[in-house]
């Protein structure tokens, strides 16, 4: 007995021996196999992970670059700060959505437009960025805590250069690009359930080991602990340019295995040296080899309680297939999954390669998974439209960081619940579109709606279709979906600016001959009568002449405000042009018109009355159908109410009836005053000469008003020949040098050529939007008049149209620029600049001189001296006074004249 249980012990013995010198050499040869493989799999993820962050940097900073080279940055920058650029880059801001702040700097350092407009104004002349740029380089600073915004973010500043002016450097374009983006492009998904599968944690570092990238777990380390001051060997391989693998404690977590990489750059982006560690807790890690020793000491036990009783042959011939698990064992911890133990029989040691087999398959899945779904979960965790994927009963699944960001839920509050708290009952209930998509290959793709957490509405573009898995069979619909928020919002912008007055807010006059014609339709139709009420601003001239456009403008928006007060909800107010305004009444008899224009007469006078207290309004009023049934009638009977009201001084006139002109006289026997008005050059302090101007005699009319009278009766042409010739006749006899009469191509053409008064210098004025037409008889007809001694001047010149070679093969003797161009020069600098070169150009078509007109204050003054210009005219050196004539003979007779006192 002894000697059998000694030999079944032997036995015993002998069939272990195999196993236990398998499970030596096997064990620590599949360990090793299983760091090596494992460490290089991690490295390689730190390694393309780098490259993706270095790639997205790259592109960060090619977007900067190239936003810095747009023609619109450069516009801005040498003058022109009506706010596009600021639009632009709120919008570059929303749409790329990573960037704490975006702006564009002058060369003095000064922030003229940004995306955040509070901003604007700010000083950064001493900020390094704004240096190197400005020197011509292009400046990168790695991760810092920005100071205005408190946020951690990377700066790009890029030098924005003038490609009229020889790539000048002009100013500097600086965008921070918020750190926490870094996140979004290293973290991977929350970790799975199972802790065997949980992902590995991937740090990035900054080069002295300020971890700027990080878990959700490590959240509050971020930006504050340092990996190379807690002693981490690998943060400080991975930050000096090293790459590889090593286990060490990583702060918590104990002993872990760890991947590191550096940045390398891309392409011309050096990189900033940082450095990325991907780590798993070893247990973790190395829980499938130990899960295969155990499983090997299991089938040992095994083997051996049946071995006890078996011999010494099947004993060997069982160590045989263990040691060709070892030899397989040893390729796997070369990298090569590809070997299997070929041993099939039905027994322990077949189970055992089995089992071996398939941890090497699954090991082989696990480091191609690790790779794959690390990439895959990056892409969605990235995109910027909401993902949603719900089962086939319309329960959610699974949703991105932009779903949650868009409606503003938490995680936790969608996964597992309805989607119909998101969908609209409109769209979740049509046509039973999620049946349609499990049962068939419908995609959607539509405007909808989403319902957000507070119940708003957001509208979307959503697309959704069927998710199959391999036999075909439909698992899910994944829904995508883009915010149109933004868009919607700037569709409705656009179409009300498109019909609105910038100044007043008012209808514009495209809008009313847009809606005129249906309103005309409408009243057709109901047989209900209409009227249109054209409303001009008495003495708002005076407004703009003695208090500035400024006033003018803040009078004209309260007469807006006023007229809006005055009239129903269904009445349409627009802004005419000028001071004149059109309200269109439907269903309005004539009483009730005169009713409204007085009630608006009464809002105006009590609104203006602080700003403006002289200002009042005379109303044309015209009835629909009793002074017309078109467009054009209404208008013109509106027109010439309006102008009998302010002959008549009645204010408020209703058709035409009273119109009582006398169109049938044969001559105009109307007999103008005449003022002038002083031209200063500022080198002497001398006057030069005189600008001729027309003046109502009996100072009822302004010239506005005196002109259009005539023009109504069809005699303005006459009017203005009647003006010229006592403008020349005034300023002859009063012993006036030099005078400037403002003249048109029609009344030269006309009128026939007049000698030149002896004695005096004549300089015929010609508004520069002469140039739009027929250039080449206009300059045929100005030779004829110079022939004769006549002088040439461009006025209103930059007000409008310019055209460089009227100009200078007009060659005028005298330029003047108008008052509107010397004051956006007083308020833009890049203007200023762009405006003294221009004059240093005008220098050699003006032979006698440029002047600046309407000069009213010193600031006006110092710039145009900036600009160049020596010559001027306006309010400041003396306003026009009036010459008029010693008795009462006829104009076309005429008698002397003599300077009356200022005017």
């Amino acid at each position: 007995m002894r000697l059998q249980i000694k030999t079944t012990v032997t036995f015993l013995l002998l069939s272990l021996l195999p196993l236990l010198l398998a499970g030596v050499v096997a064990y620590p040869v599949a360990l090793s196999a299983m760091k090596t493989s494992l460490g290089t799999s991690f490295h390689q993820i730190a390694h393309e992970t780098m490259d993706k962050v270095d790639r997205s940097v790259y592109e960060v900073y090619q977007n900067v670059l190239t936003w810095s080279k747009l023609d619109i940055m450069q516009e801005i920058l040498t003058g022109d700060l009506d706010g596009k650029i600021s639009t632009y880059l709120m919008e570059v801001e929303r749409e790329y959505g990573y960037f704490a702040n975006i702006v564009a700097l002058n060369p003095e350092g000064k922030v003229v437009a940004a995306s955040h407009p509070e901003l604007i104004g700010r000083d950064a002349s001493a900020e390094e960025f704004h240096r190197r740029a400005m020197s011509g380089t292009a400046f990168v600073d790695d991760v810092h805590r920005d100071q205005s915004s408190q946020e951690w973010v990377v700066t790009f500043s890029f030098p924005v250069r003038a490609q009229f002016m020889n790539d000048k450097v002009v100013g500097v374009l600086c965008a921070l690009w918020n750190a926490d983006e870094l996140a979004h492009l290293t973290q991977s998904a929350q970790a799975a359930t199972d802790p065997s599968q949980r992902r590995p944690e991937v740090f990035l570092t900054r080069r002295d080991g300020l971890i700027i990238a990080a878990p959700d777990v490590h959240r509050d380390g971020l930006f504050r602990d340092n990996l190379i001051t807690l002693g981490l060997r690998s943060a400080r391989l991975a930050v000096n340019q090293s790459e590889g693998y090593l286990i060490e404690n990583v702060m918590s977590s104990g002993e872990s295995l760890l991947g590191y990489s550096s940045s390398k750059g891309h392409r011309d982006y050096p990189g900033f040296s940082w450095g990325i560690l991907v780590s798993q807790n070893t247990s973790t890690a190395f829980a499938p080899i130990r899960r295969l020793n155990v499983i090997i000491l299991l089938i040992g036990t095994l083997v051996a309680l049946a071995v006890s009783v078996m011999s010494v042959v099947v004993s060997r011939r069982m160590a045989r297939p263990i040691l060709g698990i070892a030899a397989v064992a040893r390729r796997v911890s070369q990298g090569d999954f590809s070997g299997k133990a070929h041993h099939t029989s039905p027994d322990e040691i077949g189970a055992l390669a089995g089992v071996f087999n398939q941890m090497t398959v699954d090991l082989k899945r696990q480091r191609e998974q690790l790779v794959e779904k690390h990439y895959v979960d990056s892409i969605i965790a990235n995109m910027m439209n909401s993902l949603i994927v719900i089962d086939t009963s319309g329960v959610i699944k699974t949703v991105n960081r932009a779903t949650l960001d868009l409606l503003e839920y938490g995680e936790g509050d969608l996964i597992g619940q309805s989607a119909q708290m998101i969908f609209p009952p409109a769209l979740w209930a049509q046509e039973s579109w999620v049946d349609s998509l499990v049962t068939g290959t419908l995609a959607v793709n539509r405007e909808t709606t989403y319902r957000a957490k507070d119940g708003r509405s957001i509208p979307v573009l959503f697309s959704a279709s069927p998710m199959r898995n391999e036999q075909g069979h439909v698992q899910g619909i994944v829904c995508v979906a883009q915010d149109l928020t933004e868009r919607k919002r700037a569709e409705e912008t656009l179409a009300e600016q498109a019909i609105r007055d910038a100044l007043t807010g008012l209808y514009n006059r495209r809008y009313f001959d847009r809606r005129i014609g249906a309103e005309l339709a409408r009243a057709e139709r109901s047989q209900q009568p209409m009227a249109m009420l054209l409303c001009d601003l008495d003495r708002f001239k005076a407004v703009n002449d003695t208090r500035g456009h400024q006033a003018g403008d803040e009078s004209l928006k309260l007469v807006a405000k006023a007229i809006l007060n005055a009239v129903r909800g269904i009445d349409l107010v627009f802004r005419w042009g000028g001071d004149e305004i059109m309200v269109v009444l439907p269903e309005t008899t004539r009483e009730g018109a005169r009713t409204t224009a007085e009630r608006i007469r009464a809002k105006i006078r009590h609104t203006a009355r602080d700003l403006a207290p002289d200002l009042d309004v005379s109303t044309g009023i015209a009835l629909y159908p009793d002074h017309g049934s078109n467009e054009d009638d209404l208008i013109r009977i509106a027109d010439l109410a309006l102008y009998i009201s302010k002959k008549g001084g009645d204010k408020i006139h209703v058709g035409a009836e009273e119109y009582d002109l006398d169109k049938t006289s044969s001559k105009v026997t109307f007999q103008p005053a005449v003022a002038v008005q002083p031209i200063i050059d500022l080198r002497t302090n001398q006057i030069i000469g005189y600008e001729v101007l027309t003046r109502d005699p009996a100072g009822k009319l302004s010239v506005f008003d005196l002109f259009k009278k005539y023009e109504i009766i069809g005699k303005l042409g006459e009017l203005k020949s009647v003006c010229f010739q006592v403008q020349l006749k005034a300023a002859q006899e009063a012993g006036l040098h030099t005078v400037f009469v403002n003249v048109d191509f029609a009344l030269l053409s006309t009128y026939g050529l007049v000698p030149k008064p002896e004695g005096i210098d004549v300089v015929l004025e010609i508004s520069e939007l002469e140039a739009l037409h027929d250039i080449e008889t206009k300059l045929e007809v100005a030779n004829r008049w110079r022939r004769l001694g006549y002088k040439f001047a461009i006025d209103d010149f930059g007000a409008g149209f310019i055209s460089l070679p009227f100009v200078a093969r007009l060659v005028p003797d005298y330029i003047k620029i108008d008052r509107s161009t010397i004051l956006q020069a007083v308020s833009t600098p890049q203007f200023k600049e762009f405006m003294a070169g221009m004059v240093v150009a005008l220098q050699y078509y003006a032979k006698s001189g440029i002047i600046a007109e309407g000069i009213e204050t010193e600031q006006e003054l110092r710039t145009v001296k900036d600009i160049g210009v020596s010559l001027v005219q306006g309010y400041m050196f003396g306003k026009p006074y009036a010459l008029t004539l010693e008795d009462g003979d006829s104009v076309v007779q005429g008698n002397g004249l003599k300077r009356a006192s200022n005017a």
